[in-house]
Parts: C-alpha cells; structure tokens; sequence
C-alpha cells in the first residue's frame, strides 16, 4: 500500500476519523501536566528524572512527582525496575514506590543489568568492588578483574582470563585486547610473528573463528559481526560474517567509508536491533544508510514515499536507532520515521528523543527559526502533542 503524505505545511495537521481538527503536532494538549523542572531526561520503564536547580526527582506517565525534589542529590533512571540514587555523597537503589530498597552505603553503583546484578563500590569494612544481586546481597570481587558494567552478573572476559559472573576465573588465558561476550562469542587478539590478529572464541575459550582479522572486528548481534579487510584490500570497505567466519554480506564498492573531520579512521557501525537494521558505517551517493541482516542498504529516500519531497537528503542525519524507527536529524529539526515508513515525529524539534516503549512518552523541545531550542519544551506523545510541558519562568 502506497503511502501519503500531504505537503510540509500541512503535514503536521492531524485529523480524526470525523474529520474535526486535532490538537497540531508541536502544541500543548488542552490537559497537559505543567510541572517545574531545568533539565528533563527520558522515560525508562515508565518513569522519567528531571532536575531543578540541581536537585532531582523522579514522574510518572502522568507527570506526578513519585519521587520530590531535594530527598536524593542525584538519580540515573530506572532500569530493570530499580533506580540508582545518591544521598549525601553515598549510592543505593530505589523501586518504583520510591521505596529505597538497597541502602545509600555505597560509593558508586551501576544500574542492574539484564542478568539481574549491578556492580558497586563500597568504602566499609574497606573499598572493594561487589557484585549485588536485586535483594542487595554482595559477592567481592578484585577490583582489577571486575567485569565492564554492562556485564555484570554473566561471564566475563578480564587481562587474566574468562572468569564466571561471580569473578572466579575459569580458564587464564592472555589477551592483547578483547570484547565482551556477545550472543555466546567474543572478539580477542592474540600477537604472532606477523603481528596481532582477531578471532572469535566461545565462553570456554575455545577459538570458533580463526585469528586472521589484522583490523579490530565487531561484536555480533542477530547473529553477524562486521569485519573490515585489511588496508591492502580495497574491493570492498567492510563486511558482515555469520558465527562460522563465512562472510554473508559484503558492503558494495561504491559506498564510502564515513569518517570524521579529523580522523581517517573506520567508524564502529552500530549493532542490529530487534528489526534487523543497523546504522551503516558507510554512505551511498552522498546519504547515511541503513544496512539490514540481508545486506540491503536503506537511506532515508527509500523508506519513506518518494513523493515526500520536504528535505534534501543530502542534509539528514541518521542520529540513532530503535527498535522499530530511526531518529533522523535534518535542518528543519529532529524526525522519527519508523522502519515501516511513517513519520512517527515531524521535523519541527530540537531536543528530541526515541519514544519509551512503556510510557509511550519522548522529551522534546520546539526549534526556533535560529536551530535552538524553545518552549515548549516536555514530553511530547506518538502524535507529537505534549502532555507534559515544562513551567515557564517568569519574566518578572
């Protein structure tokens, strides 16, 4: 089914079935939640942080103040249904009652990861890095072997070894540099006499894809890892290899390598999400692309109706990557464009952000005519309204 869209001026009116007008993308609803707040960060499991005059406080979908200003000095958001805060110079976790369920003892603590165990630094009896379990109980683990956070509570690859959630070390074995596990392999480099090279190895440490890469590879995520040839190999900038080494997509020859201002160096492509798209690491005629798990590159002109003619393409950003959208950002402001090509947000914000899958909520803020931003600033919802605005302050 071919899709619509109706010219930029018109483009962000939204029509009911009965054909009466609603609320215009970018606009206040008629009850929307008005509260005080400097700095507004994004929902995570239904709850959002904002700040004010460097204090913190935690809302609800609603706007409702679940935690208020001044009870914690700081708070990261939730993950996992737990939150992270400190009082008085000391860490612990609250639950989304705002019950603090892991006392504030700690010197710094990490958000819970999905295996369902966080890292923390504690000063009493003496500092040491544990490992904490959601009922708070703690594991000791030496501090220069202690897992990345995000891998807290699975096995783990240190400068010693491959250790098991809990830090024991399961196999000693010496790596030149090395990833993180993903989907049951990770990338390591050994030296031999002509120099390092990368390989593949499983969680027992036993090699899976033969050291040969001489350019450090990616992690693996819907089952392919991106590979970069070596500087003498020029048929092609990068490819992508399935969990057996063979190579199951090769980007074409005419895409060139993105790099930065100042470096001539191969950006890291961003991993495949649950759709199966990835941010490319290369363009095509000038454009960001896509790629997805069949090797198809997508730029912003193939996703959506070729009839939808409001930007030059030349000028779009791929700034990031969901589940189900792309956030773009262009120079009439920040879009979201979902993979089945919809404009979910309208190019009319400065801030913006990917939706929150629980509260259905995104920060954003209005672009004036100079690419700042302005009011109204808040959290806008799937029709680009926003129900929870932020309170201006008086010019008096």
């Amino acid at each position: 089914m071919k899709l619509f869209f109706i010219p930029k001026t018109l483009f962000f009116l939204l029509l009911t079935m009965n054909g009466h007008a609603q609320t215009q993308a970018g606009t206040i609803a008629p009850d929307a939640k008005t509260i005080e707040f400097d700095l507004n960060m994004p929902f995570r499991d239904g709850y959002a942080v904002v700040s004010k005059a460097g204090q913190y406080a935690i809302i609800n979908v609603n706007g409702d103040f679940v935690i208020p200003y001044g009870r914690y000095t700081f708070m990261e958001g939730f993950s996992r249904g737990l939150c992270p805060v400190e009082r008085s110079g000391k860490w612990g976790f609250i639950n989304e009652l705002g019950q603090e369920v892991i006392a504030c003892k700690y010197l710094r603590v990490h958000s819970f990861t999905k295996n369902g165990y966080a890292l923390a630094t504690r000063s009493a009896p003496r500092a040491e890095t544990v490992l904490l379990d959601r009922s708070g109980k703690e594991t000791v683990i030496d501090a220069a072997l202690a897992p990345p956070p995000e891998a807290a509570g699975s096995i783990y690859i240190s400068s010693k070894g491959i250790h098991d959630k809990f830090g024991k070390l399961l196999l000693a074995q010496s790596f030149q540099k090395f990833h993180q596990f993903s989907e049951g392999l990770a990338a390591v480099a050994m030296a031999d006499q002509s120099g390092v090279k990368w390989g593949y190895i499983d969680e027992k440490g036993k090699t899976i894809i033969p050291f040969q890469y001489t350019r450090e590879p990616g992690d693996f995520s819907n089952g392919l890892a991106y590979v970069v040839p070596a500087d003498n190999v020029t048929d092609f900038p990068y490819g992508y290899i399935d969990k057996t080494g063979a190579l199951k997509i090769r980007m074409p020859k005419g895409a060139a390598r993105i790099t930065s201002e100042n470096s001539s160096s191969f950006p890291k492509p961003s991993p495949f999400n649950a759709s199966g798209y990835a941010i490319s690491g290369v363009m095509l005629n000038r454009k960001q692309c896509l790629v997805d798990t069949e090797g198809h590159l997508v730029t912003l002109p193939d996703l959506i109706d070729p009839e939808f003619k409001a930007f030059d393409p030349n000028s779009i950003q791929i700034e990031s990557l969901a589940a189900d959208d792309v956030l773009f950002r262009t120079k009439s402001g920040a879009m979201i464009v979902t993979l089945a090509g919809m404009v979910r947000v309208p190019p009319i914000f400065s801030d913006l952000d990917h939706f929150d899958p629980m509260s259905g909520l995104a920060p954003a803020a209005l672009m004036n005519k100079s690419g700042a931003a302005t009011q109204p600033r808040g959290y806008i919802n799937s029709e680009g309204v926003f129900v929870i605005v932020q309170k201006e302050k008086s010019q008096w």
